[in-house]
Protein backbone atom coordinates (compact mmCIF):
# COMPACT_ATOMS: atom_id res chain seq x y z
CA UNK A 1 0.00 0.00 0.00
CA UNK A 2 2.24 2.67 -1.52
CA UNK A 3 1.12 6.20 -0.36
CA UNK A 4 1.74 8.78 -2.87
CA UNK A 5 2.10 12.52 -2.72
CA UNK A 6 -0.86 15.00 -3.69
CA UNK A 7 -0.05 18.38 -5.05
CA UNK A 8 0.05 19.73 -1.80
CA UNK A 9 3.41 18.32 -1.42
CA UNK A 10 5.10 20.41 -4.26
CA UNK A 11 2.68 23.05 -3.65
CA UNK A 12 3.53 24.10 0.13
CA UNK A 13 7.33 23.92 -0.55
CA UNK A 14 6.91 25.94 -3.62
CA UNK A 15 4.72 28.59 -1.36
CA UNK A 16 8.07 28.39 0.91
CA UNK A 17 10.70 28.78 -1.68
CA UNK A 18 8.65 31.76 -2.92
CA UNK A 19 8.07 33.58 0.18
CA UNK A 20 11.75 33.18 1.03
CA UNK A 21 12.41 34.73 -2.29
CA UNK A 22 13.49 31.86 -4.40
CA UNK A 23 12.33 31.13 -7.76
CA UNK A 24 9.94 28.03 -8.36
CA UNK A 25 8.24 26.48 -11.35
CA UNK A 26 6.93 23.18 -9.50
CA UNK A 27 4.17 22.09 -11.66
CA UNK A 28 2.05 21.23 -8.57
CA UNK A 29 2.88 24.81 -7.37
CA UNK A 30 2.01 26.95 -10.33
CA UNK A 31 -1.30 24.42 -10.23
CA UNK A 32 -1.87 25.90 -6.82
CA UNK A 33 -0.39 28.95 -6.01
CA UNK A 34 -3.39 31.25 -6.67
CA UNK A 35 -5.56 29.48 -4.25
CA UNK A 36 -2.66 30.07 -1.75
CA UNK A 37 -0.55 33.50 -0.94
CA UNK A 38 2.43 31.53 1.48
CA UNK A 39 2.32 28.08 3.22
CA UNK A 40 0.52 29.44 6.33
CA UNK A 41 -2.52 29.85 4.14
CA UNK A 42 -2.38 26.72 3.00
CA UNK A 43 -2.15 25.47 5.91
CA UNK A 44 -4.84 27.13 7.47
CA UNK A 45 -7.22 26.99 4.20
CA UNK A 46 -6.84 23.75 2.76
CA UNK A 47 -9.58 21.92 3.84
CA UNK A 48 -11.98 24.83 2.33
CA UNK A 49 -10.29 24.39 -0.55
CA UNK A 50 -11.23 20.69 -0.75
CA UNK A 51 -8.31 19.22 0.32
CA UNK A 52 -9.24 16.78 2.99
CA UNK A 53 -8.18 13.58 2.50
CA UNK A 54 -5.59 11.58 4.77
CA UNK A 55 -2.83 11.90 1.73
CA UNK A 56 -3.50 15.46 1.49
CA UNK A 57 -2.23 15.91 5.11
CA UNK A 58 0.42 13.54 4.56
CA UNK A 59 1.79 15.15 1.79
CA UNK A 60 1.61 18.73 3.76
CA UNK A 61 3.15 16.88 6.12
CA UNK A 62 5.89 15.79 4.16
CA UNK A 63 6.66 18.89 2.52
CA UNK A 64 7.07 20.62 5.67
CA UNK A 65 9.98 18.89 6.04
CA UNK A 66 11.43 20.88 3.26
CA UNK A 67 9.77 24.10 3.93
CA UNK A 68 11.87 24.19 7.49
CA UNK A 69 15.12 25.11 4.74
CA UNK A 70 13.00 28.27 3.42
CA UNK A 71 10.99 29.35 6.69
CA UNK A 72 11.35 32.97 7.55
CA UNK A 73 8.64 35.37 9.29
CA UNK A 74 6.31 35.43 6.31
CA UNK A 75 6.39 32.01 6.40
CA UNK A 76 3.23 31.17 8.99
CA UNK A 77 1.95 33.71 11.00
CA UNK A 78 0.61 33.74 14.62
CA UNK A 79 -0.50 29.43 14.95
CA UNK A 80 -1.02 28.85 11.96
CA UNK A 81 1.50 26.03 12.19
CA UNK A 82 0.58 24.89 15.88
CA UNK A 83 -2.83 24.94 14.78
CA UNK A 84 -2.21 22.56 11.69
CA UNK A 85 -0.50 20.08 13.69
CA UNK A 86 -3.37 19.55 16.08
CA UNK A 87 -5.95 19.01 13.28
CA UNK A 88 -3.41 16.69 11.41
CA UNK A 89 -2.93 14.52 14.69
CA UNK A 90 -6.81 14.44 15.02
CA UNK A 91 -7.32 13.46 11.53
CA UNK A 92 -4.78 10.60 11.79
CA UNK A 93 -6.33 9.65 14.93
CA UNK A 94 -9.66 9.68 13.72
CA UNK A 95 -8.53 8.27 10.05
CA UNK A 96 -6.42 6.07 11.93
CA UNK A 97 -3.50 6.85 9.74
CA UNK A 98 -0.44 5.83 11.50
CA UNK A 99 1.66 7.45 8.60
CA UNK A 100 0.21 10.79 9.54
CA UNK A 101 -0.08 10.39 13.48
CA UNK A 102 4.14 9.33 13.04
CA UNK A 103 4.43 12.30 10.71
CA UNK A 104 3.06 14.90 13.28
CA UNK A 105 4.61 13.18 16.64
CA UNK A 106 7.98 13.59 15.05
CA UNK A 107 7.72 16.85 13.10
CA UNK A 108 6.78 18.77 16.31
CA UNK A 109 9.89 17.51 18.28
CA UNK A 110 12.50 20.37 19.15
CA UNK A 111 15.23 19.65 16.07
CA UNK A 112 18.22 19.27 18.50
CA UNK A 113 16.11 16.46 20.11
CA UNK A 114 13.87 14.32 17.57
CA UNK A 115 12.77 11.70 20.47
CA UNK A 116 9.49 10.35 21.23
CA UNK A 117 8.29 10.34 24.67
CA UNK A 118 7.27 6.79 25.47
CA UNK A 119 3.47 8.10 25.17
CA UNK A 120 4.22 9.06 21.87
CA UNK A 121 5.96 5.59 20.53
CA UNK A 122 2.73 3.86 22.72
CA UNK A 123 0.06 5.55 20.49
CA UNK A 124 2.11 4.59 16.98
CA UNK A 125 2.12 1.10 18.48
CA UNK A 126 -1.60 1.37 19.41
CA UNK A 127 -2.61 2.61 16.32
CA UNK A 128 -1.24 -0.55 14.71
CA UNK A 129 -2.94 -2.71 16.04
CA UNK A 130 -6.46 -0.90 14.57
CA UNK A 131 -5.35 -0.88 10.76
CA UNK A 132 -4.68 -3.43 8.31
CA UNK A 133 -1.53 -5.47 8.37
CA UNK A 134 -0.83 -4.13 4.84
CA UNK A 135 -0.47 -0.65 6.77
CA UNK A 136 1.24 -1.83 9.03
CA UNK A 137 4.25 -3.23 7.34
CA UNK A 138 4.20 -0.10 4.74
CA UNK A 139 4.79 1.97 7.04
CA UNK A 140 7.47 -0.01 9.00
CA UNK A 141 9.48 0.14 5.42
CA UNK A 142 9.04 3.98 5.74
CA UNK A 143 10.13 3.96 9.44
CA UNK A 144 13.21 1.73 8.88
CA UNK A 145 14.29 3.36 5.19
CA UNK A 146 16.77 5.52 5.48
CA UNK A 147 15.74 7.93 2.63
CA UNK A 148 11.99 8.30 3.25
CA UNK A 149 10.05 10.96 1.31
CA UNK A 150 7.17 11.26 3.91
CA UNK A 151 9.46 11.10 7.61
CA UNK A 152 12.94 12.58 8.72
CA UNK A 153 15.25 9.13 9.84
CA UNK A 154 14.15 8.58 13.46
CA UNK A 155 17.25 7.60 15.11
CA UNK A 156 17.69 5.06 17.44
CA UNK A 157 15.77 3.59 20.63
CA UNK A 158 12.33 5.28 19.16
CA UNK A 159 12.32 3.74 15.70
CA UNK A 160 13.75 0.11 17.17
CA UNK A 161 10.78 0.49 20.02
CA UNK A 162 8.37 1.38 17.20
CA UNK A 163 9.15 -1.47 14.34
CA UNK A 164 9.36 -4.31 17.88
CA UNK A 165 5.88 -3.23 18.83
CA UNK A 166 4.46 -3.20 15.60
CA UNK A 167 6.41 -6.43 14.70
CA UNK A 168 4.93 -8.27 17.90
CA UNK A 169 1.01 -6.96 17.04
CA UNK A 170 1.77 -8.25 13.41
CA UNK A 171 3.34 -11.14 13.48
CA UNK A 172 1.19 -13.35 15.31
CA UNK A 173 -1.77 -12.48 12.65
CA UNK A 174 0.26 -14.00 9.74
CA UNK A 175 -0.35 -17.79 10.21
CA UNK A 176 -4.32 -16.37 9.57
CA UNK A 177 -3.10 -15.44 5.81
CA UNK A 178 -2.03 -17.42 2.81
CA UNK A 179 1.40 -17.23 1.51
CA UNK A 180 0.37 -17.16 -2.15
CA UNK A 181 -2.96 -15.59 -2.13
CA UNK A 182 -1.18 -12.31 -0.17
CA UNK A 183 2.31 -12.31 -1.52
CA UNK A 184 1.94 -8.27 -1.49
CA UNK A 185 1.87 -8.44 2.59
CA UNK A 186 4.92 -11.18 2.96
CA UNK A 187 6.93 -9.01 0.96
CA UNK A 188 6.26 -6.36 3.08
CA UNK A 189 6.50 -7.91 5.67
CA UNK A 190 10.42 -9.46 4.51
CA UNK A 191 11.03 -5.73 3.57
CA UNK A 192 9.87 -3.90 6.52
CA UNK A 193 11.97 -6.26 8.55
CA UNK A 194 15.43 -6.17 6.12
CA UNK A 195 16.82 -3.26 8.53
CA UNK A 196 15.89 -4.28 11.87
Amino acid sequence: MKQELTKLYEGIIGLAKVTAGKECNYRDYMEIKNEFRYPGVLLERMEEKGYTSVSDYISVMAGLRIVKDYENAATFVGTQLEDFLVRAREKALKEKSIMLLFQVLSFSKNENKPVLSEDEITSVIDLSKEIPLEESFSFLIELMSGRSRYMDTTKGNAKNAIAKGILENCIPKLPRFDVVGNKELFIDVILSMNDI
